[in-house]
């Protein structure tokens, strides 16, 4: 039995140009899990309307697609569910390199029954 992946979505620029390999790996359920910033959903659509390829995408397999969306928070979706969370408030943002990397963590281990703290 092969081991379904959990992906966080390339660069933009990945995304543009290995865009019918990547929609290949999440329609063969290779993937199970996409993280993706606004950016990177973008490019991975293809369409400003991101949210909406994602959540088609999520229903016609087993994907669940979550995309911080900066200021307004992040969803995800999976099947026919979708859900929105609020971003916390900062007075001051110092730096967010990696920010993204620690919320999927974050994620992933909450959706695993790690107690969040």
């Amino acid at each position: 039995m092969a081991a379904r992946s959990r992906s966080a979505c390339p660069t933009p620029f990945c995304v543009d140009r290995y865009r019918d390999e990547f929609l290949g790996l999440i329609r063969d359920g290779v993937v199970d899990i996409l993280f993706a910033n606004e950016s990177e959903a973008h490019a991975f659509i293809s369409d400003r309307r991101f949210r909406y390829g994602l959540e088609g995408a999520a229903r016609r397999g087993q994907l669940l697609a979550v995309v911080t969306v900066r200021r307004k928070g992040p969803w995800s979706c999976k099947e026919r569910a979708s859900v929105a969370a609020p971003a916390f408030p900062v007075e001051t943002v110092v730096d967010t390199t990696g920010a993204g990397d620690l919320f999927a963590a974050g994620f992933l281990a909450v959706s695993r029954g790690s107690p969040a703290r």
